[in-house]
């Protein structure tokens, strides 16, 4: 018996329910157990368009686990709207990843080639990244000017983190000390 057969709403009078309940038992365990161990049914034996169902939900499952722990390589071999559907979300992902990283040594690109809220969220992070990269280099720039120009001496201590304390040039020079000789605060 053809699983379609099972499931046509005119031919489910005349199959017997325990077939039909089989089979939608199975099926629900592939896509909402964790870990489904049931067997094949016997109306599923022999039925191609079942048999491809199962291996769809099979891959399906399979992929979004792989998904979930980071491999986005290898090939989805799903066809129809969900293997392309998932394809695009590995592919995003990994560009995603791969821009994630470049943001992490600084490199900033403009916007992504993604598509999508996906896409449309991680432009809006990396533009807001940009300007507060840009405002805090300017700032950066302002405070290096100012302690160059001015004839004050600044001292910086900030408690915890030692090695971030700073004193200007100018302050060292009040001490009559250079740099290197000003003693480390502990």
């Amino acid at each position: 018996k053809e699983v379609s057969a099972i499931l046509r709403n005119d031919s489910i009078k005349e199959q017997d329910p325990s077939e039909l309940d089989e089979v939608l038992d199975y099926f629900h365990g592939l896509v909402f157990q964790a870990d489904p161990r049931r067997p094949l049914p016997a109306a599923l034996e022999g039925d191609d368009r079942g048999i491809a169902l199962r291996d769809a939900l099979l891959q399906v499952r399979t992929t979004l686990m792989r998904l979930h722990n980071g491999d986005l390589d290898g090939t989805i071999d799903t066809g129809g709207f969900f293997g392309v559907l998932l394809d695009m979300l590995r592919m995003d992902l990994g560009h995603v990843l791969e821009l994630m990283g470049r943001i992490a040594e600084g490199d900033v690109p403009p916007r992504t080639e993604l598509s999508g809220g996906l896409a449309e969220a991680l432009n809006r992070m990396t533009e807001k990244f940009s300007r507060t990269v840009s405002r805090l280099k300017a700032d950066e720039e302002r405070w290096r000017l100012a302690l160059q120009c001015s004839r004050d001496g600044v001292f910086e201590v900030f408690p915890g983190a030692w090695e971030r304390t700073f004193c200007s040039p100018n302050m060292a020079g009040m001490q009559r000390l250079s740099l290197k000789d000003l003693p480390p605060l502990k």
